[in-house]
């Protein structure tokens, strides 16, 4: 199947190689990272059969220092615990770690007792009494609801407290291990740099307390720490396994992550003209005056982000001052639950302003704690953020957007999201931009330096459900 489909590539005469699961995870870890010598951690669910695992990174060499097998899978208990809670397992984890906080961790005893039996190094054991993946076709069963008193919550059901506390107790479980390991790992590899991958490394909540320990000096997390960016880890793998040197940038070479496809102004404007939608040109002066004012915008720019966070070509940016907004885009705009959290963007030289710490986060994989309480659009109900600080580096763009706007007002934070609605991913194309804009409440969009207003939208354009799928 392969070679048939290469061949409409011309590569079907091609030699194939393949990598294993966790060594694309670490190699997508340490190779773009700034250090030349790291240890790596790869958690997720299952791969092949590993489903934790430890490296060290040395130049171009990685190599792995020890292992833990399925069925015993960190990523597959947190996947159960989301499932119980009512979520989409393999999609619904981070509204699990949203919930989280919103919640006491009141079954961490009755987790550690009975589901897991983790160890000083951090290794662990999953009691499979409790669950079906192994042979069913659900994470968990009758036993472990037994277990915690209450059925599986019903998805799309209303969440009691009962769930929040749970949710929060696997959160506090899930920390506590990886800590065991990360503490672990720095008595074995004694190397100041830790990079991480794997799904489970998308938890921020998790990261940013690996950060806040200071057990390594720095981290660095893929931005694309899931199975997405195993294919370029896989393609890292087998290019510093051949006759080549390293190289290594000061922050990382990732490129802001800005990695996917883009459109030229000009093919903008084609569709644009084309499905008789009214534009005008438009300066971020003028975009950040919109925004302060209380609409909220559609922003697309650029080459698309690689990974799951919306960075600042795919985005949807609103005010984080004003009351309730929160609520507003969950309910109006993104048709999702109501307790989910948005995230702040801060240029990167005042993130020291904002927040506790003072820490580059280009790819929104930490959190930290705001200082004040001016942004409840982007501060969670414990005061944690997951932050993305923006340098003129790796996001010119969304920079030029930031420095506007602290120019207008003073300040330079804003909510940031992914610019899709529930169930759908982020828009990639125009044609995408603009349907998912023609179905939500978004005031505005701007493609390119180009902006078109709902306003001006006729009622039959709206109504329509555009392009479909290209």
């Amino acid at each position: 199947m392969l070679r048939k489909h290469l061949s409409e590539f011309s590569l079907d005469k091609s030699t194939l190689y393949f990598s294993e699961h966790h060594l694309s995870h670490a190699a997508s870890a340490f190779y773009p990272s700034p250090f030349k010598k790291a240890a790596v951690l790869c958690l997720d669910g299952v791969g092949e059969w590993a489903t934790s695992t430890t490296w060290l990174g040395d130049g171009k060499d990685l190599k792995a220092i020890s292992q833990i097998n399925y069925p015993h899978s960190l990523g597959l208990l947190y996947s159960a615990f989301t499932y119980y809670c009512g979520f989409k397992v393999n999609s619904g984890e981070y509204k699990l770690m949203g919930l989280a906080p919103l919640g006491k961790p009141k079954y961490v005893d009755l987790i550690m007792e009975n589901l897991v039996d983790v160890k000083e190094d951090g290794s662990f054991y999953l009691n499979l009494t409790y669950f079906n993946y192994t042979r069913g076709l659900t994470m968990i069963n009758e036993e472990f609801e037994n277990l915690f008193g209450h059925p599986k919550r019903t998805p799309e059901s209303l969440i009691d407290q009962f769930y929040k506390d749970v949710a929060a107790s696997i959160q506090h479980v899930t920390e506590t291990i990886i800590l065991k390991m990360v503490k672990y790992l720095k008595e074995v590899t004694q190397v100041d740099n830790l990079c991480m991958a794997g799904g489970v490394a998308l938890n921020c909540v998790v990261n940013g307390k690996i950060r806040e320990t200071k057990i390594f000096k720095s981290v660095w997390v893929q931005p694309a720490a899931g199975d997405a960016g195993g294919a370029l880890g896989a393609a890292l793998a087998l290019y510093y396994n051949g006759d080549v040197t390293r190289k290594i940038e000061e922050k990382d070479s990732m490129k802001g992550a800005l990695l996917g496809p883009m459109a030229s102004r000009s093919e903008t404007e084609n569709i644009l003209s084309n499905e008789n939608i009214k534009y005008k040109n438009c300066s971020y002066c003028e975009l950040a005056s919109l925004i302060e004012q209380g609409s909220v915008v559609g922003f697309y720019t650029g080459r698309m982000e690689f990974g799951p966070r919306a960075l600042g070509s795919r985005s949807i940016i609103a005010n984080a001052k004003i009351p309730d907004i929160q609520k507003i885009i969950n309910l109006k705009i993104k048709k999702r639950e109501s307790f989910r959290p948005f995230a702040p963007i801060v240029l990167a030289e005042d993130y020291h302003r904002y927040f506790v710490s003072n820490y580059d986060a280009p790819y929104m994989q930490f959190t930290d704690y705001i200082q004040s309480d001016q942004f409840p659009g982007v501060t969670h109900v414990d005061g944690s953020c997951r932050v993305q600080s923006v340098s003129k580096e790796k996001s010119p763009e969304f920079y030029q957007l930031l420095n506007e706007y602290k120019k207008l007002t003073g300040e330079s934070v804003l909510i940031n999201t992914s610019f899709n609605v529930r169930g759908e991913p982020i828009v990639c194309s125009v044609k995408d931009a603009i349907s998912c804009f023609m179905r939500t409440d978004l005031d505005y969009i701007f493609l390119n330096g180009f902006l078109v207003d709902k306003k001006d939208c006729s009622e039959l354009q709206v109504d329509e459900v555009y392009f479909g799928a290209d």
